[in-house]
């Protein structure tokens, strides 16, 4: 008869809590950092336009606001998938313009809200596209936080309307339309 020898293995507590303390962390570092990171415009003209652009700024989603949106986004087709938000916006703008939704003789507002810190660039390069064309158009800005936006809902106007409630932080009046 054989006997074998039982011996106890003795893991210290701490040792354990600190070794899977220590792979919460690692894992939460690459789950957290592995996540992409979408940034959302809602264009408003009448036409209402909601974008979803990737982290490198391209459009990867388009979706209508209004019936107004459907007509455009009608003539544009999916041209506006993988363009920067920049161009997308731009090109939107001047689908607007060439329907009549601008009217040379008075002055136009415009309403740009996003998820991005970032909307200057696209007033500035906004800004001088009307102005090239000879219109008067206000752009108005609001941010809002992408966890107030659940992209799915976005037909639904009563959805979309409890997002206009934000405040708008900043309205930009491009100095070259005072002069024409």
């Amino acid at each position: 008869e054989t006997r074998f020898n039982k011996k106890k293995i003795f893991i210290p507590l701490g040792g354990l809590s600190a070794a899977l303390a220590s792979l919460i962390i690692i894992l939460s570092f690459f789950i957290n950092f592995n996540q992409v990171k979408y940034d959302y415009y809602v264009v408003e003209i009448n036409p209402k336009i909601i974008l979803k652009a990737d982290s490198n700024g391209n459009i990867c989603e388009v979706k209508s606001g209004n019936t107004d949106a459907d007509e455009i986004l009608f003539l544009i087709g999916d041209e506006l998938i993988n363009m920067n938000i920049n161009q997308g916006v731009e090109y939107i703008s001047s689908k607007a313009l060439e329907i009549g939704y601008f009217d040379l003789s008075s002055a136009n507002v415009m309403k740009l809200s996003s998820t991005s810190d970032d909307l200057f660039n696209l007033k500035e390069s906004l800004a001088e596209m009307f102005c090239n064309q000879g219109y008067y158009v206000a752009i108005a800005t609001d941010s809002f936080e992408s966890k107030d936006l659940d992209f799915d809902k976005l037909n639904t106007v009563s959805y979309l309307n409890d997002i206009d409630e934000g405040n708008i932080q900043e309205v930009y009046f491009d100095n070259y339309y005072k002069d024409n």
